[in-house]
């Protein structure tokens, strides 16, 4: 969409900025962290990030492609800390007890849990959807 934007607004000589969602992707940021869930205010020139989901350990490292539940459990110990585990959500009733403690001593100690955000961690906007 910014590039039809871009295009048919350049064809009338104004040159704007547009808001970009950048929701699907892996890469590095300016910031030396994995991108993707970001808001972007861009033009030919240049880009700003503007806003971004929090950042969040990838329990596992790239084992989060395959398995983006273990996103949902970082998200959610992000927010409430081992409570999650009592949230009355079938999600978390859903969970093997032995795989999630092992996730979150991993996110406790910092081992093979680098930060990134909930959209890079997938391949696929649809995979963020079911993330968040």
């Amino acid at each position: 969409m910014a590039r039809v934007s871009f295009k048919s607004v350049s064809l009338r000589g104004v040159h704007p900025k547009v808001i970009g969602f950048a929701m699907v992707g892996t890469g590095y940021g300016t910031d030396g962290h994995i991108w993707g869930g970001e808001v972007l205010v861009a033009d030919y020139r240049d880009f700003h990030r503007v806003a971004q989901l929090d950042y969040a350990p990838m329990l596992g490292g790239e084992k989060v492609i395959r398995e983006p539940w273990r996103m949902a459990v970082s998200y959610l110990a992000h927010h409430f800390g081992r409570e999650f585990l009592r949230l009355p959500l079938l999600f978390v009733e859903g969970l093997d007890r032995s795989k999630v403690d092992l996730l979150l001593c991993m996110r406790e100690r910092g081992v093979n849990s680098p930060l990134t955000l909930p959209a890079s961690s997938s391949s696929s906007a649809p995979s963020c959807a079911r993330i968040l």
